[in-house]
């Protein structure tokens, strides 16, 4: 079939094929208003790959949009897949995604599936290269969608090509992949249009129907038979009408002129999933029809009929159908097929019963709620949370009692907040809130859960207020429904900057804890240890290290145990204690691996990070920061994304990379506006101070670091390892000559350190009376024995670099290029190049040359394939290291390849001692 005027379009699809030849991953969306031609050029990609390529085809059925991995099941129904060499998780998770079995009775990670179908993709591409073309894809389940794209980001090296199809503002389009929008024809090929169709349009009617419909091709060929008085009424409104307005109320028309039994025939078809033929000619008989009550439909091209398949031209036909229908007759239809499914035992068939059986439904009907509400818990059981969502709201508005309405409506909640549908979930618990009694257990897990979706995307403080309330009034008679709104408040109040309210209620969930007992009073403990570390406050450590000593770290702990093992490990990290963080954090990732689970790695890679970046580590912490960030974004977990942005930012800020830091802060800023997780305020202000004193911007540093001050008193926190603004502000005050405010700041910070006894803090404490004292020698001494405790590099190379001003400027130079030299070294290594460049230039002041900067095999090396010579260094196989790193064995083989190559070394052996000389 010819393609008139999409020369440019089938150019880009043509350098997409060429792409995957060469061995590379490449992807296009492509969109466009219905009829614009999105089909078309999927059929030419089709075309053009035809024989060279394997060909997987998959396209969005409106009817399927809640049924989870609907659209999975098409693509890969028609290949052998599991016959893919498959770690256990990942097949596990794409037979029970696709209803092979039933999934296991922990559940299964939302993105696991994805990583299932990346391989199976691989290994289909080590042997062919394949396209997967996707239409329609505004109507395929999320789930299906997710896994699709969280594949694409990761096939970056094996020769798969990704077309994605939908229309304009499908909220399914997937970012952060090239786009292409389709325009209309233009005047020439309009016209090379019309030709060949046969039109009997004039060139002035011709060109009143282009202009009408905007050279939409499928409506320059549906409307093209029009009588002339006809177009002029389709346009006679002061605005263009939409396309799929103007090509609904076209078929509309021509749908009313068909015989009753053949609209009714065609109704089933809509309805029916689209490849069933065997349920359509089920479902006919039983309304004494069959498929050549379809012919009068055929002959106006309205579907067509081969080998008994039945497909609409194009889904507005559909559309137009379902809507020209009235109510009873649609509810009859639905009913018909749902008997018809009857005799059918299996999951799909089964399940797609119940949503005809809901659409039938009238008024409640208790044995339909319970059948969707089992849909609902699959959907789960496989990580399908907003089918799950569809399926329990829709069971709600058919419960008969109002407990059951609101426990409906609560799942469903749920289910839309882990399927990142924020808003979506804030309505269902509104209505939820409004069918629960006082007494009900599920008001309690309205309000945690309210809390949560606030801290997350609303205001923190009022969730926070509405928690604390209802605990107090649940805590005399249910203590532990108590402790479980207090375990969202802490969080919302912290994100709010209520440092105080939030260890207040840490202190009552503790009490709470001991009082209930059991896990509960590990839980209060580890609540109350984690907010006193955060908040920089005595007694914390002691509390975690008792719940340490509780923890399974060598066997399998249980899913609700894993987020207590993040919390203490995000403690220790606050504590500096990073070898037990390591520890929990080790034990996080063997987990996450064995389940596949995206959603667990993100908390102990993005956690590492931070302690990478504090160790020194900075290249390491750059790439497992920047791939938390892509599992943050593919799970939908706002907050967590902007956390890893905010340690990219202080990378950034360290090396002196301005734009780079500026651009982290702006888009963790954003999410604070939607979040407003005020916490991440000071953060930002921390890191820009920061920036600006590295960068010698000493009055800028003084107005951003007095800001992180004021913040940081505001909120109640006095930790100086986290929210590290105090040795900074001190620094730069004595550069400006304020030294009485300078003395006011490290007065603070001396005294912390001491109270806390924190390595870190005492070093920095001396270091800042150091360049303050007249006699500095013994207050350097004092921060350069702290620094060997803390395990700080870059902190202790600037402690080093103060100390050799100074001695610089009393005339000692012998010692001054001692300290020098190691804080060059130290930052070179680092690559803090604004750093770098200031102990370079004090060198250069005590009469000695140095190059600019060191430079280590590292450097050579780029984020993704630094992720992989560091898992591979530490001993991991080429395929445990691409399900660490959630991509293919292919791209863990390129990236190897690339790195001994730069590296110039020939073993694993020998990668340990090339990254770090």
């Amino acid at each position: 079939m010819a393609l008139f005027g999409r020369a440019p379009e089938c150019a880009a699809i043509d350098g997409l094929l060429a792409s995957v030849e060469t061995g590379l991953c490449a992807h296009l969306v492509i969109t466009g208003e219905a009829g614009i031609g999105k089909t078309a050029m999927l059929a030419y990609a089709a075309r053009s790959a035809a024989g060279r390529m394997l060909i997987l085809q998959a396209r969005g059925v409106r009817a399927e949009g809640d049924v989870p991995f609907a659209a999975l099941t098409q693509l890969l129904g028609a290949i052998p897949w599991d016959k893919a060499d498959l770690a256990p998780p990942q097949r596990v998770a794409l037979r029970a995604a696709l209803a092979v079995d039933e999934a296991p009775a922990t559940g299964l990670d939302r993105l696991a599936t994805g990583l299932g179908v990346l391989n199976v993709l691989s290994a289909l591409a080590a042997e062919r290269p394949s396209l997967v073309l996707l239409d329609d894809v505004q109507w395929m389940d999320a789930e299906s969608v997710q896994a699709l794209v969280f594949a694409a980001r990761r096939l970056r090296h094996d020769s798969v090509g990704f077309l994605f199809a939908l229309r304009d503002g499908g909220e399914a389009e997937p970012v952060g992949f090239p786009r292409m929008r389709l325009p209309g024809l233009d005047a020439t090929a309009t016209a090379h249009l019309l030709a060949e169709r046969g039109t009997r349009l004039r060139p002035a009617e011709a060109g009143r129907l282009a202009e009408l419909v905007r050279g939409n091709p499928l409506a320059l060929v549906d409307l093209a038979d029009l009588d002339p008085e006809r177009l002029h009424h389709l346009g006679s409104s002061a605005e263009p009408l939409p396309i799929g307005s103007v090509l609904e109320q076209a078929y509309g028309e021509q749908i009313d002129r068909l015989p009753a039994g053949t609209r009714r025939a065609l109704l089933f078809v809509a309805l029916i999933k689209e490849p069933d033929t065997q349920v359509l000619h089920a479902v006919l008989a039983g309304e004494n029809l069959d498929l050549t009550r379809l012919a009068p439909a055929e002959d106006v091209r309205l579907v067509s009929v081969g080998s008994g398949v039945v497909e609409f031209r194009h889904p507005l036909i559909s559309s137009a159908l379902v809507q020209r229908t009235a109510p009873s007759e649609r509810r009859s239809a639905h009913r018909a097929i749902a008997a018809a499914l009857g005799a059918d035992t299996s999951l799909q068939a089964r399940e797609q019963r119940v949503w005809h059986l809901a659409a039938a439904a009238y008024g409640p009907d208790e044995d339909v709620a319970a059948a969707l509400e089992e849909c609902a818990v699959r959907a789960i059981s496989v990580s399908g949370y907003a089918s799950a969502a569809t399926a329990y709201e829709r069971a709600a508005r058919l419960s008969a009692g109002r407990r059951e309405q609101a426990g409906r409506l609560l799942s469903a909640a749920s289910a839309a907040f882990h399927a990142g549908q924020s808003a979506r979930a804030g309505g269902l618990l509104e209505r939820a809130q409004r069918f629960a009694t006082v007494e009900d257990e599920v008001r309690c897990e309205v309000q945690a859960l309210r809390g949560r979706l606030e801290s997350r995307r609303g205001n923190p403080l009022d969730a926070y207020s509405g928690l604390v309330e209802e605990a107090a009034r649940l805590q005399e008679r249910r203590p532990d429904l108590a402790l479980v709104l207090l375990a969202s408040a802490i969080p919302a109040a912290v994100f709010a900057g209520r440092g105080e309210e939030a260890l207040a209620a840490a202190r009552r969930a503790d009490d709470l804890g001991r009082a209930v007992g059991g896990p509960y009073a590990l839980y209060g403990q580890c609540m109350l240890g984690g907010m006193l570390a955060l908040l920089g406050e005595p007694g914390g450590e002691q509390l975690l290290d008792v719940a340490f000593a509780q923890l399974d770290l060598d066997g399998r702990p249980p899913p609700q145990i894993l987020p207590l093992l993040g919390d203490v490990a995000y403690a220790y990290t606050i504590l500096e204690r990073f070898d037990d963080a390591q520890r929990i954090h080790r034990t996080l990732t063997r987990v996450a691996t064995e389940r596949a689970a995206a959603g667990l790695m993100i908390w102990p890679i993005g956690e590492q990070a931070l302690i990478d970046f504090r160790r020194g580590l900075w290249r390491a912490a750059h790439a497992g920061a920047l791939q938390a960030e892509q599992l943050a974004m593919d799970c939908g977990l706002d907050n967590e994304i902007a956390n890893n942005q905010h340690v990219l930012a202080w990378i950034a800020a360290s090396r002196g990379q301005e734009a780079e830091c500026r651009r982290y802060v702006e888009l963790v800023r954003q999410q604070v506006a939607v979040s407003g997780a005020r916490i991440f305020d000071l953060l930002t202000q921390c890191v820009l101070g920061h920036l600006e004193l590295g960068l010698g911007h000493v009055e800028q540093a003084i107005t951003e670091l007095e800001q992180a001050r004021e913040l940081a008193l505001a909120f109640g926190i006095r930790n100086m390892t986290h929210f590290q603004w105090a040795p900074e502000l001190a620094e730069a005050y004595i550069q400006r000559g304020r030294h009485a405010d300078a003395r006011v700041v490290i007065d603070l910070l001396t005294g912390i350190g001491e109270q806390t006894q924190t390595a870190i803090v005492r070093a920095t404490g001396s270091r800042c009376r150091g360049l303050l004292a007249e006699e500095f020698d013994e207050h350097f001494q004092r921060a350069l024995d702290h620094h060997r405790l803390a395990g700080r590099p870059f902190e202790l190379a600037r402690t080093r670099l103060c100390f050799g001003q100074r001695l610089r400027r009393r005339k000692r130079r012998s010692l001054a290029r001692e300290q020098l030299q190691a804080a060059w070294r130290t930052f070179s290594a680092l690559e803090a190049d604004c750093w770098t460049a200031r102990a370079h230039a004090e060198l250069e002041a005590t009469g000695l040359r140095m190059p600019a900067r060191a430079a280590s095999g590292a450097d050579l090396l780029t984020p993704q394939e630094l992720q992989v010579a560091l898992q591979v260094s530490e001993g991991a196989s080429n395929r445990e290291a691409a399900e660490r790193l959630f991509v293919s064995v292919k791209t863990v083989e390129y990236h190897l390849s690339r790195v001994y190559r730069k590296l110039g070394v020939g073993s694993r052996a020998d990668l340990s001692v090339a990254l770090r000389s």
